[in-house]
């Protein structure tokens, strides 16, 4: 994931990136009930007197919106992982129906 700080003033752009996801979150206000994954830019600026902390909190709504918008893009893996998704909700509909 990339963090960008778009400015009025391009010198004064910033961009980390992070690719540590976590279930937790040790920053205040932290939802850490299992909906939600986290990835954190600690000290993120382009100095240390203009750096602050971020966090990005995603939860399944978001991970289907943006495999969505991949499938939209004709993105090979998401067009799969969508294959896959439907795929197991007809194996799913067929097993309850032989029950």
């Amino acid at each position: 994931m990339v963090l960008e700080k778009i400015g009025s003033n391009p010198r004064f752009d910033h961009q980390a990136k992070s690719m540590n996801y976590s279930a937790h979150s040790i920053y205040r206000d932290a939802e850490n009930n299992r909906k939600h994954v986290y990835s954190h830019f600690p000290h993120f600026g382009p100095t240390s007197e203009s750096a602050h902390d971020f966090r990005v909190s995603l939860d399944w709504s978001d991970v289907e919106a943006i495999l969505r918008v991949f499938c939209e893009m004709k993105h090979p893996e998401a067009a799969r992982l969508m294959q896959a998704k439907n795929l197991a909700a007809a194996v799913g509909d067929f097993a309850k129906d032989r029950k």
